[in-house]
């Protein structure tokens, strides 16, 4: 089943590519000849988190949205995952509530930053 649905995706690694992500998302989602194919539209710093290590968020939609995202569920999941040569432990969430619109960025409260 297609949508397109846009999804926010929380505790992928510091600095990880896209393809990095394409292979996190199909290491939780991918099974057996259920193939989810990612699309992903957008990664920054998760500007929740602070420091060297603040991990990053991601937009992302799916071909086939996994089940265990379908109605736009929320989903918190732990795996380790291939990544960077090794196994690395990731803490998922994933969730399609937030209308649209993620900051992957931190701005200053200022006058001069704006939303049109």
């Amino acid at each position: 089943m297609g949508t397109n649905l846009t999804f926010r995706v929380f505790g992928l690694p510091p600095r990880v590519t896209e393809d990095e992500t394409l292979s996190i998302l199909g290491a939780f989602f991918d099974h057996g000849d259920l193939q989810t194919r990612p699309t992903v539209h957008s990664l920054g710093l998760n500007p929740w988190d602070h420091g060297r290590n603040a991990g990053t968020v991601a937009t992302v939609d799916f071909q086939t949205v996994p089940d265990e995202l379908s109605g736009g569920a929320h989903y918190h999941g732990k795996k380790t995952v291939p990544h960077q040569g090794g196994q690395t432990r990731i803490s998922l969430s994933v969730d399609a509530d937030f209308d649209g619109f993620t900051p992957l960025n931190t701005v200053e409260d200022d006058d001069d930053d704006y939303i049109e």
